[in-house]
């Protein structure tokens, strides 16, 4: 990846790229894939067109990235800041180049990572829920089923969601509850349903603010439906 990048700004510079530029090439490179940076982009380049990572997102981490290094190695990084043209086709270069790296890079389920990033993320949710078993005890068994082999018959079913609703009584009778817990739970419900009837739910400009409070929704109803289904699961 790294010699990608550097073979694409040397054709652009003619070879007139030296060794000092590599290094500030590299240096930048390092940070960008090595440390927290590199799962903010991996989660934009897998959630964004490439226009759009290379223009709206790409340049705000590259700026943070150069500038930290600049303020920590003024002399090296000094040729780079002082051209402005060379600053923006390296960004450019390594924008496209990264872009490719992350939506290539194979998505890998780390089961304990996963259960924790859960129990975060949800706790506050079903805090004091009345009659259901602790979170941890759902979010094993969510989990479990997750890496439960399908039945091939059922691989690619398109039931109608009124049909998925209706086959479990926690999700059908939630409209007739009174308290708070379960009207937020409806609330929920009655979202998921108006995504699905929306066709602009299917379009890839969706913002990532709507693809994420989607998914928080769908998870949210999927371990309500595991948690009062517990028993028959486990």
């Amino acid at each position: 990846m790294l010699g990608n990048i550097i073979d694409k700004i040397n054709i652009l510079y003619k070879g007139d790229f030296s060794e000092a530029d590599k290094v500030i090439v590299e240096a930048i490179v390092n940070r960008l894939t090595t440390t927290k940076e590199a799962k903010k982009l991996s989660k934009k380049a897998n959630n964004n067109g490439k226009q759009q990572f290379m223009e709206a997102v790409f340049p705000n981490v590259f700026d943070d990235i150069a500038t930290t290094l600049y303020e920590e190695q003024s002399e090296a990084f000094k040729s780079m800041f002082d051209n402005g043209e060379k600053y923006r086709q390296i960004m450019s270069q390594m924008a496209a180049t990264l872009y490719d790296h992350f939506r290539d890079a194979p998505l890998v389920f780390d089961p304990e990572l996963f259960r924790k990033s859960l129990y975060t993320a949800f706790s506050d949710e079903f805090a004091d829920f009345p009659g259901l078993r602790p979170l941890n005890e759902v979010i094993d068994v969510f989990v479990k089923i997750l890496q439960s082999t399908s039945i091939p018959s059922l691989d690619g079913a398109n039931d109608l969601l009124a049909d998925c609703i209706f086959a479990f009584e926690e999700l059908k009778s939630l409209k007739f509850k009174q308290r708070e817990k379960y009207k937020r739970m409806y609330s929920y419900l009655t979202t998921m349903r108006n995504m699905r009837n929306d066709e602009s739910h299917v379009t890839s400009d969706a913002s990532e603010e709507e693809i994420v409070t989607s998914s928080r929704i769908v998870t949210t109803l999927y371990l309500y439906i595991t948690a009062n289904s517990i028993t028959e699961l486990g």
